[in-house]
């Protein structure tokens, strides 16, 4: 066949001007630039930096081609670009780190999209201090033990189940500031919320659950509130002052049944669009209605609201109690604080079809017949792990979310029982919430009872050991697991996680005093940075979470920097910014958060990872372009001109998805 000049003219242009294309946003470098991972340089498992420092290898990422330029994709846990350690990659005083993305999926949880950082291999009590905030605010009420804690991005909350003769105090604590300094912790009183002619007492809560705004207190129990059972439900906005009243609403759900039977919930999560309070009701169905609110619509609209009775949609779930949940992926599951019977929602359908709900008597895993009664979990992103409370079943249990929910090898447990004899010191254990730092699982300490022989007795405490399980490891190994005695006198109330501490909450039967445990899970040698393109807050709402994050440690501390900014469906640029006294967050040259920040940046011994964070957990699920490395703070001039420059800038919503050129 005979070749035309023509041909081979329109051949060489379309050569150039692919390529010239492709290469369109390696172009545009501001100085001090360390490194750049741009997906036109790959060589079967390689990425190559453009700038010819740090090679990247390509774990499970697939490049190609989209008609616009060559990108990499990531779209299953254990996707990961890796560059290891380097001097370079180590910036000091002022650093930049860039990421061109396109997400098209609001599945979410924490996803990393660039981080340097590793966790502590051992467990040591000086990753672990304390502070009693019972005075926050001046107010020295010792008003009662304090509940699971929710965190908003900066704040942590929580709010006091009283005592006999007092009423609930919210507890707040400022993470940009120091831990043990006073002037960090606040301290409200619902309580002075009440109007005249109002028979309400603004008390007894189980918890409160965050949606990206708003903090809703789910009701439970008060001696003076009319029925004392009760479902005035608070709602605060995280926006306002914290002892405004103008930052809070009311509204009473109990009587949305027909029965005065929305009432007495013992605790709640957020989907992303529904606010749920579980575990409540006391007449047919006690500790099994689900109610539930439309975060679209008015809070104080009655058609807002809606509920069921789970054991009126499943079956033989008997008088099974559920007195915590946990979403992972498409589903919430119900933990029995009584029996071993879990249930499980399908977000995805009817919440009131019994099609969308499901249930797997999980007592007799492994043959045990004793895995029983639990509060709390957490999600790894592929297993659930449920924390054993009362009656000191101690078997920790696990679910594996790729396999079928009443499929019994889908699930495991693992014993810590201690040998019970009259001649040894002896524990029974219970725990009461679970925490997951993207490598270990912790199992936080509740009550215990303690053997000692040379008295023949039986001592009781608050407290104990944190558990801990190494997830790279065999679950049933006892080898994967390590202890850390946390207090004698504190048991924990669930805790959350700031990518760096897990804050616990302690509890007390009989000393009502506001502690906060906090615990470091990488030192600062561990943890030097990670821009994240979402963060999940609340160990209990797994799969909701704000949007962008970006962290750092230095000589000054470690210092987080969340944003409530969505990112939507197309490309984007995302920025974390350290310049030495201030850090912030762009996305698309758009500043969406900034707070002070000061130090030296640490620098940690782990390998860069791209779409990952440590362990390989927190996995971006999406698009990449490119991902950049400035060992100084890029200007906003300089980051809308990179924007500019690049094939992949800002993207619309519009059905073809195609990106605008700049």
């Amino acid at each position: 066949m005979r070749i035309s000049r023509f041909h081979v003219s329109l051949a060489a242009i379309l050569f150039i001007s692919i390529n010239a294309f492709a290469d369109i946003s390696t172009k545009y470098f501001p100085s001090n630039i360390i490194s750049d991972w741009n997906a036109v340089n790959v060589q079967d498992n390689q990425v190559f930096d453009y700038i010819g420092q740090n090679t990247g290898i390509l774990n499970g990422v697939t490049p190609y081609w989209d008609g616009i330029g060559q990108i990499f994709l990531f779209n299953n846990i254990g996707n990961n670009i890796s560059v290891v350690d380097s001097q370079n990659l180590n910036p000091t005083n002022e650093f930049t780190v860039m990421a061109w993305i396109r997400t098209n999926n609001n599945s979410l949880g924490t996803q990393s999209l660039i981080s340097k950082l590793q966790r502590n291999s051992s467990m040591s009590s000086n990753n672990i201090i304390s502070y009693d905030a019972t005075d926050a605010g001046g107010s020295n009420i010792n008003s009662g033990n304090y509940t699971k804690p929710s965190f908003d991005g900066r704040y942590i909350y929580s709010i006091s189940i009283p005592r006999s003769g007092f009423t609930s105090r919210v507890i707040r604590y400022d993470t940009y500031n120091g831990f043990n300094n006073p002037a960090s912790w606040a301290g409200f009183t619902p309580y002075q919320l009440r109007k005249s002619n109002d028979n309400h007492w603004y008390s007894g809560y189980s918890t409160s659950v965050y949606d990206g705004r708003y903090l809703y207190f789910v009701p439970q129990y008060f001696e003076n509130e009319p029925g004392r059972m009760h479902g005035f439900t608070l709602r605060y906005d995280t926006q306002g002052q914290l002892d405004s009243a103008s930052s809070w609403k009311s509204f009473d759900i109990k009587s949305l049944d027909g029965m005065n039977d929305l009432v007495f919930f013992r605790d709640g999560l957020f989907d992303g669009r529904y606010v749920y309070f579980v575990g409540g009701g006391t007449k047919p169905s006690v500790g099994q209605k689900v109610a539930r609110y439309d975060t679209t619509l008015s809070f104080d609209n009655a058609s807002a609201w809606s509920y069921v009775a789970v054991s009126a949609l499943v079956s033989n779930i008997g008088t099974s109690i559920y007195s915590s949940s946990i979403q992972a992926g498409n589903y919430i599951y119900l933990i029995p604080s009584s029996g071993g019977k879990f249930v499980r929602y399908d977000i995805q359908k009817s919440f009131t079809d019994p099609a969308s709900w499901s249930t797997f008597d999980a007592s007799n895993t492994n043959g045990s017949n004793a895995s029983f009664n639990y509060n709390g979990g957490t999600f790894d992103g592929r297993f659930i792990y449920f924390s054993p409370s009362t009656e000191y079943s101690e078997n920790l249990l696990r679910y594996d979310t790729t396999q079928d929910f009443t499929l019994p090898s889908a699930w495991s447990a693992y014993s810590v029982k201690e040998p019970i004899t009259g001649q040894t010191r002896w524990r029974k254990k219970s725990y009461e919430g679970v925490g997951f730092d993207g490598r270990y699982v912790y199992f936080l300490p509740y009550y215990y009872l303690e053997y000692d022989p040379r008295f023949n007795r039986i001592w009781s405490y608050f407290g104990g050991s944190i558990l801990r399980y190494d997830t790279t490891q065999p679950f049933t190994l006892k080898t994967s697991w390590s202890e850390l005695a946390m207090s004698k006198v504190y048991g924990a109330k669930a805790s959350i996680f700031d990518q760096r501490h897990l804050y616990i909450m302690g509890v007390n039967g009989y000393n009502f005093r506001a502690v906060m445990f906090r615990f470091d899970t990488a030192a600062d040698n561990n943890y030097a940075f990670s821009l994240n393109r979402s963060n999940s807050l609340n160990d209990s709402a797994s799969n909701f979470s704000t949007g962008p994050s970006f962290s750092i440690s230095t000589s000054n501390g470690y210092f987080a920097l969340n944003s409530t900014a969505a990112i939507n469906n197309g490309w984007h640029l995302l920025t974390g910014v350290y310049d030495g006294s201030n850090m912030s967050i762009y996305l698309d040259a758009n500043i969406i958060a900034a707070r002070p920040a000061s130090g030296t940046l640490n620098t940690s011994p782990a390998n860069l990872l791209i779409g990952a964070s440590f362990n390989n957990s927190f996995n971006y699920i999406g698009d990449l372009n490119k991902a950049e490395i400035y060992s100084r703070a890029l200007s906003q001039t300089e980051i809308q001109k990179a924007l500019q420059l690049s094939p992949y800038g800002s993207c619309g919503l519009n059905s073809a998805n195609v990106c605008r050129m700049r």
